[in-house]
């Protein structure tokens, strides 16, 4: 049962965080210039992808394969 309750508590942080990210590059894209919604998409597209790009790159470099 606990596991259960953890991963449902595990869902509901990862969306609230999401939407934090989300909100974030919103008032922020205006504060740094940026002109329009398809600049701020690319902020998130990056900050949403560089997580893995660090973990593979630390995979790589550990040698695990």
């Amino acid at each position: 049962m606990l596991s259960v309750v953890e991963i449902v508590v595990g869902i509901l942080l990862l969306f609230g965080g999401g939407e934090l990210f989300v909100q974030g590059s919103r008032g922020a894209g205006p504060a740094i210039w940026y002109p329009s919604a398809g600049d701020r998409a690319h902020v998130v597209a990056l900050g949403t992808s560089t997580p893995e790009l660090f973990v593979s790159l630390l995979s790589n470099a550990s040698g695990f394969r």
